[in-house]
Parts: structure tokens; sequence; C-alpha cells
């Protein structure tokens, strides 16, 4: 395994699975599929399965 560019954070060979951080800390894996939407899917369920996701208001969605 080698870490990724620029961090210690370790990737599986290929990179086919990525660490999802939070506060700087890998709190889950996923696969890396090349869509961008199953990706985020997935690293959304790992938040929401670690206690650590919180959603955005209308408010804050509104400067976004």
């Amino acid at each position: 395994m080698e870490a990724a560019m620029g961090t210690d954070e370790p990737q599986s060979d290929n990179a086919k699975t990525y660490g999802v951080k939070h506060d700087g800390k890998v709190i889950g894996w996923i696969p890396n599929t090349g869509d961008g939407k199953t990706d985020a899917a997935a690293a959304m369920k790992v938040l929401k399965d670690a206690g650590v996701y919180v959603p955005t208001t209308p408010f804050q969605g509104m400067f976004r």
C-alpha cells in the first residue's frame, strides 16, 4: 500500500477504495466506482452510519 498524494492516508492497490474523512480522520472506506453519484451516496452512508452527518438546512443551501 502506498500513501495518497500529499497525505498519510493509505489507499489500496490501484485505488479501488478510498477513505472517507471527518475532521481529518478516516472513518470508513468506500469503493471507487468512478461514478460521482454512486461514490457520494456511499460516502453519505458512511457518514450517517458513523453518526457524524449533519444535513444542510435550506438557509445554508441558499448560499452554496
